[in-house]
């Protein structure tokens, strides 16, 4: 907990994201966490999460959690990819709020089409390269 808060003391550090694929015995601990980092950020920090595409839709357990935003990461899905696909497909965006300002896509899978004006996280799972950064602005249209 304490090294996680000395981050918000670093130059220039405007906010955190932790990404913690918790399982289903791991969710109290994290919750339990996210509360006491909420409780102890500085009020100009933001403090995000990454989260599997089935916790924004079907798994919704990370409603009410005390963060500014949930990023549904729609990559390396597993077996519940076929799923999550399928709900988005059907809904069209996803069921907690707090995953609907942004969305985390994988440079070498297929982008899942999610409503317009999110930010776009992109992982690369080799070094970026320039030829990676124009291929991505293509594939986003810009």
């Amino acid at each position: 907990m304490k090294a996680i808060r000395d981050l918000w003391d670093l130059p220039g550090v405007l906010g955190l994201q932790i990404d913690f694929d918790a399982t289903r015995s791991q969710r109290a601990f994290y919750r339990d966490l996210l509360h006491r980092l909420q409780k102890t950020r500085p009020p100009c920090m933001t403090l995000t999460i990454t989260a599997l595409g089935s916790w924004c839709l079907g798994d919704p357990w990370i409603r009410g959690l005390p963060v500014d935003e949930a990023v549904p990461m729609l990559f390396q899905m597993g077996p519940e990819s076929t799923a999550v696909r399928e709900a988005l497909a059907r809904r069209g965006d996803f069921t907690v709020s707090l995953a609907r300002s942004s969305v985390g896509y994988s440079l070498d899978e297929p982008f899942l089409p999610v409503p317009s004006g999110r930010r776009v996280y992109v992982f690369n799972p080799r070094p970026w390269t320039e030829r990676d950064f124009h291929a991505l602005k293509a594939r986003l249209g810009q």
